[in-house]
Parts: C-alpha cells; sequence; structure tokens
C-alpha cells in the first residue's frame, strides 16, 4: 500500500555523482507516483537543480555537518508544518541530522545506504543509529553489515535495489546509432568505455594504464572512452562547483599520461554528461575498475544496454556481475582490484571474443530488465516506509503504556 503521508528527504549533498543524481531522480518518481514529498537540500547543488526542475518541493539546508542548529529548525519547522510521517535520509552525515530533528516526534525515520557502513558501536552512535526506524540499501553485504555494524534488527533492514527506466531495444538501436555517431566511432570498432568520477578509488589509473598495455600489444580496432568530472566536495555561492583537489591532480596526470604514450586520438575524454545514455549504448565494453565499490548505478545503466561488463570482484560488483560454481563471472569478467595486468587481459578477452562479449550482455540486460525497475524499487521503499511507520507508532504506544504503570 503506498504511503499517502508527506515524507520529508533530508539529503545534504553539494557533490555530483551517480549517487546524487540517482536520489534526486527516485524523489522524482516519488512525487509523480503521487507522493507527498518534500526535500531538504544544499541550493544550487545538482541535486537541487535535477529536484527543481521536477517541480518537487524544495527547502533550503547548509552542507552536511554533524550539528548545526539552523538546519535542526529548518527540518523540524517542516515536520510540523507537513505533519510528516516519514523521515528518509541518504548519507552517513544525514545521520545525524535526521535523528536530531526526529527524537520527540512521531515521525519515523528511514536510511538509505549507498556507500560501505562501518562499525558503529560507541555510545553516542548507537544512540543516533537506534533511533532510525528502517534500513536499507540495493546491496545484500551492505545490509548484512547494516545488521552487524549498526545493530539493526533483521526485519528493519531492507532490500532498495536501485530503479531506472530502462530503454526499450528499439530505443537502443537508436541511442546506440547516436551515440557512436556522437564519437565518430566506426562499425567495426570496439569501444570500450568508464563512467565514473575522475577519483582514484574509481580506479581510473589502472583504466588507461591497460590502454597503454593493450596499444603496446595493437590490439586492433579499439577505441576508449573515459567520461567523469572530478570529485565534488562543495558548490560555491554563486553555483560554482568545488572540486577535491587530489581529483583535479589526477586528472591533470591523466591527461598528460594520454598525451605522452600518445593515447589521445584513442581515447576520449568527456566530463559528466547530463545526457549519458547514449555514450552507454554505444560502448560494447564497461569498465569500472573500482578498488571496493559499494553496488554501481552506472553498471546497471551500462547492463541495460547490453554492454558485456568489467568490474572489480570487490562489494556490490561482485553482486551485479554474478559468479557461477568455479569463481567465473555470470554477467561479465570480474578481475581483482588496483591490477592493471588482469584489467588489460579482460579486455583483450572481450575484444577477442564477440560471442562471449554478446552472451555476456544479453545475460546483464536481462538481469536489470527482472531486478531493477522504477515499479519494483517505489514498491521496495514504500515496505520500508510502512513498517518504519509501524515500528514508530508501536514504540510510541509502547512508550504511553510503561508512563501509565500498565505493563
Amino acid at each position: 500500500m503506498a504511503v499517502i503521508e508527506p515524507v520529508v528527504h533530508i539529503f545534504t549533498s553539494a557533490a555530483n555523482g551517480g549517487m546524487e543524481h540517482y536520489v534526486a531522480a527516485m524523489i522524482g518518481e516519488q512525487y509523480r507516483a503521487g507522493y507527498q514529498v518534500l526535500v531538504g537540500a544544499i541550493p544550487r547543488s545538482p541535486a537541487w537543480n535535477v529536484l527543481e526542475n521536477s517541480n518537487v518541493k524544495l527547502f533550503p539546508l547548509s552542507v552536511g555537518k554533524y550539528f548545526s542548529l539552523v538546519n535542526i529548525m529548518r527540518v523540524r519547522n517542516t515536520l510540523h508544518d507537513e505533519k510528516a510521517a516519514v523521515v528518509h535520509i541518504h548519507t552517513g552525515k544525514d545521520v545525524w541530522l535526521g535523528a536530531e530533528v526526529c527524537f520527540g516526534t512521531r515521525s519515523a525515520l528511514v536510511y538509505s545506504a549507498y556507500m560501505n557502513v562501518a562499525p558503529k558501536h560507541d555510545l553516542l552512535h548507537r544512540v543516533m543509529y537506534r533511533r532510525i526506524d528502517a534500513f536499507g540499501s540495493s546491496s545484500e553485504q551492505i545490509n548484512c553489515d547494516i545488521i552487524r555494524h549498526f545493530g539493526a534488527s533483521p526485519e528493519s533492514v531492507f532490500s532498495l535495489k536501485y530503479g531506472r527506466n530502462l530503454p526499450s531495444d528499439e530505443e537502443l538501436r537508436k541511442l546506440r546509432a547516436e551515440g557512436r555517431r556522437r564519437l565518430a566511432i566506426a562499425d567495426d570498432e570496439i569501444f570500450v568505455l568508464s563512467l565514473s568520477r575522475i577519483d582514484k578509488q574509481k580506479g581510473i589509473e589502472e583504466f588507461v594504464r591497460a590502454m597503454r598495455i593493450l596499444n603496446l600489444h595493437n590490439v586492433p580496432d579499439i577505441r576508449f572512452g573515459i567520461v567523469g568530472s572530478p570529485t565534488q566536495s562543495d558548490v560555491s555561492f554563486d553555483g560554482v562547483p568545488v572540486y577535491e583537489k587530489d581529483a583535479v591532480a589526477l586528472q591533470s596526470w591523466l591527461q598528460l599520461f594520454l598525451r605522452e604514450n600518445n593515447l589521445e586520438n584513442t581515447c576520449t575524454l568527456l566530463p559528466n554528461q547530463s545526457e549519458y545514455m547514449s555514450l552507454l549504448a554505444a560502448a560494447d565494453i564497461f569498465v569500472l575498475a573500482s578498488y571496493g565499490e559499494m553496488y554501481s548505478l552506472a553498471v546497471i545503466e551500462a547492463m541495460s544496454c547490453g554492454a558485456a561488463i568489467i568490474g572489480t570482484d570487490a562489494g556490490g560488483t561482485t553482486e551485479q556481475i554474478g559468479k557461477d560454481p568455479a569463481g567465473h563471472g555470470l554477467r561479465g569478467i570480474l578481475i581483482p582490484p588496483r591490477n592493471t595486468d588482469a584489467l588489460a587481459e579482460a579486455i583483450a578477452s572481450f575484444t577477442a571474443q564477440p560471442e562471449l562479449r554478446k552472451l555476456r550482455g544479453e545475460a546483464a540486460k536481462v538481469w536489470v530488465r527482472t531486478h531493477h525497475t522504477i515499479k519494483a524499487a517505489l514498491a521496495q521503499v514504500d515496505a520500508a516506509y510502512n513498517f518504519a511507520i509501524n515500528s514508530r507508532r508501536a514504540k510510541i504506544a509502547g512508550c504511553r503504556v510503561t508512563l501509565n504503570g500498565q505493563i
């Protein structure tokens, strides 16, 4: 049953990554599905801009801090005015704000985890995380970690799979033609794409070093693409992105490496794109060489386009690609993290075996269309909301019974 009472989202990330765009997109889907949603976010941040264009009601917050009296008062006033049944938080820092505003209220608190979770066993963290009524993530491993690290009860932890509006086969054909035309990729060329933040943890360095290996071995008819911008840490008052220094340095190194190794004509570099599905559809092989990924939205979208996936055997990427009893990837190729040689070998393997490439790509597309639809995602979020509301009301009723001496 759909939640018809107001839901307030707290989202104080100013970054410009896949998680930020996904959260904003899913809130927009809730709004279109009839939810009463309000969002506290950072003005002029990427998430704010997406939601503003979706006509979702917004109110301003400052960048996530462990304690902000201004943020607390703004959210508490919103909860009071709107009589919100649920507060939904999406980052670790926002756990603090969510718990602080919900203490002493009837609002249920729901936490979606999009990053790896660490133990929270000290007294202060236990108090904060105990206020959360329902948890969830797209990764089954992370859900197990939530139970272990947060002390959450198993029944309060939900599978909240990413949901996407997936392209039809006809749409894919058009997108592929558009993307390859856009990048001037010939029909007989194999296009290998990476789409992520320019960040060391994403394995970008290993990816370009693998290009050099393949170039030295004269692997024929292959083109590369890297789509992404340095990790964004903040946004200035006038809306200008503020990037992490290490990520900017990595981008400079990347450009220099391609130039010094004569790879500039082989690899196309593009910043973050508002329209990137045609680029994913253009790809024959998609690479995510992260050192430890929770559960990649880019992998899901590349799978939905039928690309053959190469990912590291670490975290949620292992779940996404899957393994057979012998440890081989079911929907792609799994490689060890930080291993340039293994990455180059995997790309060469898919390049030399078009039938294997097609087989793995089709298996991935079927899997995504089964598990990652918008309809399924909204149903899972709704189940978490209803559990949280009922759990919170039961706790309030239990407190009243205890206070009245009627145990």
